[in-house]
């Protein structure tokens, strides 16, 4: 192992400029890619294939009409807000279902949360989803994003969803928040560490660099992976 530690040593010694090169024209490859790693995750579910509960799951797949997932929005107005504002509300959350696969709010369902708007009080709008819990998941990502939950209330009304699949978005949402502050915090202690190790910024900076290459690269696998096959992520 020594021998061949050498050997790729002196290679890479001798042709620095073309690994430079084959390095760089990689990196401007994954950039695009790698941002978009995430695009066609799939969450990772709780599902055992063989138990009874898979069984009941592919029975109730059997029956035209049975809803496997739930999802629904509530509609929480702030201090002030008028039944006209909720209304709006509603008509929002009918706008950002409609172009998103799976779900949707009937035309009852929408006369119904539009005839409880009142003064102070939440509104539920129960959602029609022709998904199981597994892809609930991906569908309230999708509203999440249309009627910007994340954003706090938007015209006197604030907007949350509620289902397992929203409970698991919202999860999904606070692990790349969590995440970011994370790396925001620790990469100053990582590099002051690296400056003591090694004593100065450019030796310091190698180990950085190597690592964000690494994860913009492996960012691409992974879209180009879930072209092929199906991802699953956590």
């Amino acid at each position: 192992m020594q021998t061949a530690m050498l050997r790729l040593d002196s290679l890479l010694h001798r042709r620095k400029r073309v690994v430079l090169i084959v390095w760089a024209a990689l990196l401007l490859a994954a950039l695009p890619f790698a941002a978009r790693q995430s695009e066609d995750l799939s969450s990772g579910g709780f599902d055992v294939p063989g138990s009874q509960s898979a069984a009941v799951d592919a029975a109730l797949a059997r029956f035209p009409g049975v809803q496997q997932a739930q999802l629904a929005a509530v509609l929480v107005p702030e201090p002030g807000a008028t039944p006209a504002q909720l209304r709006a509300a509603v008509d929002r959350v009918a706008a950002a279902a409609g172009p998103v696969a799976g779900v949707s709010l009937p035309d009852a369902a929408r006369a119904q949360a539009a005839g409880r708007a009142r003064p102070g009080a939440a509104v539920i709008v129960a959602l029609r989803a022709e998904v199981d819990e597994d892809a609930a998941t991906s569908v309230a990502v999708d509203l999440r994003d249309r009627l910007a939950v994340a954003d706090g209330p938007r015209d006197g009304v604030s907007t949350r969803l509620v289902g397992q699949g929203a409970l698991w978005a919202a999860m999904q949402d606070l692990s790349k928040e969590d995440l970011a502050k994370a790396e925001s915090a620790g990469f100053p202690v990582v590099l002051l560490i690296l400056l003591v190790a090694f004593g100065s910024l450019a030796a310091a900076a190698l180990p950085l660099a190597l690592g964000l290459v690494s994860v913009l690269v492996t960012g691409a696998l992974i879209y180009a992976l879930s072209q092929a096959m199906e991802c699953r992520s956590s």
